[in-house]
């Protein structure tokens, strides 16, 4: 296809810094959104929704958004994730939309949070919302991002499951510990956990971009779901370490307050269900995979 002008909020994180060079090396034209005054002619100024476009752009990615696991879950600092996502989102929309020719597509970032606690069900992009606090404010984030519709842009919201890598997020803060012998299941490990490789987001994120008939919300985790207690073993072995101290809810619930029972303790078995009707190749379709490539030591499961 013709490359294209690409606006990219949250570039400088994880899955941004990963996608940029994913939507550079297929061709396409990437400019970063930055808060700050732009260093150069890849950037473009994007504060509290004044938006400094030069030249039109295509397709907008959003990424951006302050991480809900900073710390404790105080009204603050929900205060700050609901700005930084649901405010931010709406704002923005609104910024590319005063534009004298909006961009064609609008993909913004979301996540499975969205379904809730679910145990015991097999959940794709037809299920309905669940309830609490992290799944109100996805279901806010993505009533931000679909507004784009009402201006004309193409709309695609990526569920994401949990991004894994070694260099950020949740991966790379377990890896020390697991390494040094202190890992262990969750509160007792039931709990069903979608996971997504950064290689196979990123991937996502292209073609979302690129496929001009792709609407609406797609989960973006790997075909396998596991819990916690199996993929608390496949990296217990991938780092050749036991994993014998279990960690109690209490504990968890002590150490992050209410996001702990929505984010580490809730079960969620999200499928990617238009994934595969699209046909998208994982490189990753497993835990086991996506270890044995992001962690060297690793070794196939028996």
């Amino acid at each position: 296809m013709s490359p294209l002008r690409v606006l990219v909020t949250g570039a400088s994180g994880l899955l941004g810094s990963e996608a940029v060079a994913r939507l550079s090396s297929a061709g396409h034209r990437v400019l970063r959104a930055v808060r700050a005054a732009p260093r150069g002619a890849d950037e473009v100024r994007w504060h509290t929704g004044v938006l400094a476009l030069g030249e039109p752009v295509d397709v907008v990615v959003h990424l951006a958004g302050e991480p809900l696991t900073a710390g404790r879950l105080t009204g603050a600092h929900l205060r700050r994730v609901r700005q930084s996502r649901v405010d931010a989102t709406g704002a923005l929309v609104r910024a590319l939309a005063a534009q004298a020719s909006p961009p064609a597509a609008f993909v913004c970032a979301s996540a499975v949070g969205l379904y809730g606690h679910r145990p015991g069900e097999v959940l794709d992009e037809e299920s309905a919302a669940g309830t609490g606090i992290l799944a109100e404010l996805c279901q806010a984030w993505e009533r931000a991002a679909a507004t784009a519709e009402q201006h004309g842009m193409r709309r695609v919201s990526l569920r994401f499951g949990v991004v894994m890598s070694p260099h950020g997020g949740a991966l790379a803060r377990l890896l020390p510990l697991f390494r040094a012998g202190l890992g262990g299941p969750l509160a007792g490990g039931a709990m069903v956990q979608p996971w997504i490789s950064l290689d196979d987001a990123a991937a996502i994120v292209l073609r979302a971009v690129e496929d001009q008939h792709l609407r609406g919300a797609l989960n973006a985790v790997m075909p396998e779901h596991v819990d916690n207690a199996t993929f608390t073993r496949l990296l217990a072995r991938a780092v050749h370490r036991p994993a014998l101290l279990p960690v109690p809810a209490i504990a968890l619930r002590a150490r992050f307050g209410r996001v702990a029972d929505e984010m580490l303790l809730a079960s969620c078995d999200a499928r990617p269900r238009r994934l595969h009707a699209l046909g998208f190749s994982f490189r990753h379709p497993t835990v086991e995979a996506a270890l044995r490539d992001l962690i060297p030591s690793a070794t196939p499961q028996e």
